[in-house]
């Protein structure tokens, strides 16, 4: 077992696994075991008492445990820390134009970078792309003909504590990145956080509003429109023609269906499952 602890180096997510990584499996995701049918070799951190059918034992490893997230918490700050070895060796370089650029970036044909701006290490960024003033880009992809204006951070660590034996938090760290199609705009002194163990996902046209926050693996449709003051939470999903008024809130693990639009000052706490009227409290029509 020690051997698979050393080989396994990356991490992915119940809902959707992939070969050769570590995740977790609570008592409230023991359905989604029978996604781990189509990957193999990962290390499955699970809940004492899941009854894990026989075929999956034979494909993965399995470590079973009364608190499955917090021993994965802590393999994961284990991966992290040889991680941030690796990327203390890395330099920046401060180019003439006045921007700071890390190892293995990569910038497409006619891109403009304002001096301030900070581009971590292995970044990629389409053509025709404009990075104003300040803005901070770490573990992200951008596509061709995006905005990202001035002050935005995107691929910050995103915000995910757990609870130790104690009850003392401890922060998970996150490993994944962000991956932001063409023709998106980012506005300024909005977040958009790296993903926990999936990647953070924004589709082709979106249009994000300056003071936006959006959780680590979030995933935003195409032609999404958020406004000012948005604040969604972790794993929250929308889908395509999506509009989040101004100052609406989100609850993690809340998904919106295509062409929904959702209030000014709305707050939604669960799916939204039809586009037809307005949602979120205080303004709820159906």
């Amino acid at each position: 077992m020690q051997d698979v602890f050393a080989e396994v180096k990356r991490v992915s997510y119940i809902e959707d696994p992939k070969s050769g990584t570590a995740l977790y499996a609570t008592k409230k995701f023991e359905s989604k075991l029978n996604n781990l049918e189509l990957v193999s070799d990962c290390l499955v951190f699970v809940e004492q008492g899941i009854e894990v059918p026989a075929g999956l034992s034979e494909k993965h490893h399995f470590v079973f445990c009364d608190n499955p997230v917090l021993d994965y918490t802590r393999f994961v700050c284990g991966l992290a820390e040889e991680l941030a070895l690796v990327e203390e060796k890395k330099a920046y370089k401060l180019t003439s134009e006045g921007y700071y650029v890390g190892e293995g970036v990569v910038i497409g044909d006619h891109v403009r970078i304002e001096p301030g701006v900070l581009i971590g290490h292995g970044v990629e960024i389409g053509d025709n792309t404009q990075v104003l003033a300040n803005a901070v880009i770490k573990h992200a992809s951008i596509g061709k003909n995006c905005l990202i204006k001035e002050m935005a951070l995107i691929g910050l660590e995103g915000f995910f504590p757990v609870k130790d034996e104690n009850g003392d938090n401890m922060r998970l760290p996150c490993l994944g990145r962000v991956d932001i199609s063409d023709d998106v705009e980012v506005g300024s002194f909005t977040t958009i956080c790296r993903g926990s163990n999936t990647d953070t996902k924004v589709g082709h046209h979106a249009k994000i509003d300056d003071h936006v926050r959006i959780g680590h693996d979030g995933n935003i449709g195409a032609n999404t429109v958020i406004t000012a003051g948005a604040v969604l939470a972790g794993y929250v999903t929308t889908g395509e023609n999506v509009r989040i008024g101004l100052n609406a809130t989100v609850k993690h693990m809340t998904s919106i269906v295509d062409n929904a639009e959702i209030s000014m000052g709305g707050r939604v706490a669960r799916n939204v499952t039809t586009a037809k009227g307005l949602y979120g409290i205080p303004q709820s029509q159906s």
